[in-house]
């Protein structure tokens, strides 16, 4: 006598092929919140370079601007935006376009920071000549940018602002304005 089995009510396993195509989905959707985590980040670092740079521009917009702290915090703006593009490759289109808008203003920001720096101090490698030259065109203008500069400020910050109100990014502050739908009754 053979004594058989109880039916046990456990199912049979799956055959192989389901389990390597579900192993391979489980593989993709891992893959696919990497790169999602990976563009939160970037738009978080780009709200926030982006919102320096918006201050530094209107900082360099001011006649009395400190050159020197505005180069300081404008190179941080730099630094922000070269770690929000380090990961380009895996960016989505309008987020990577944004990100290399603003680090191309914010570049030209920095050149002409560091060349209103040049002007107001020059150093001791300009000979006599030079040195004339740059302190009478710096002793005509009072600390801050020249005024070719600040049209150019002017129209970085016109091109942001219409660049920021064309295609908003998600910010990482929630909203404070409650929707209808989310207003509870308690």
């Amino acid at each position: 006598m053979t004594a058989k089995r109880p039916h046990s009510s456990r199912q049979p396993r799956a055959k192989l092929w389901l389990r390597i195509v579900i192993a391979l989905f489980a593989l993709i959707l891992l893959l696919l919140g990497a790169v999602s985590l990976l563009n939160a980040r970037a738009v978080n670092v780009y709200n926030e370079a982006s919102a320096s740079l918006s201050n530094n521009l209107k900082a360099a917009a001011q006649p009395q601007a400190d050159i020197d702290k505005l180069l300081a915090s404008q190179q941080q703006v730099d630094a922000l935006f070269t770690d929000a593009e380090q990961s380009a490759r895996l960016l989505l289109p309008a987020t990577k376009d944004s990100i290399a808008h603003n680090a191309q203003l914010s570049r030209q920001l920095s050149k002409a920071l560091t060349q209103q720096q040049q002007i107001d101090n020059p150093g001791a490698q300009q000979n006599g000549a030079n040195a004339d030259k740059l302190n009478r065109h710096s002793s005509q203008q009072q600390q801050g940018l020249s005024q070719e500069q600040r049209q150019q400020v002017e129209e970085m910050l016109k091109r942001n602002q219409e660049l920021q109100n064309a295609n908003p990014q998600p910010s990482a502050r929630p909203s404070t304005q409650p929707s209808p739908g989310q207003v509870k009754p308690w």
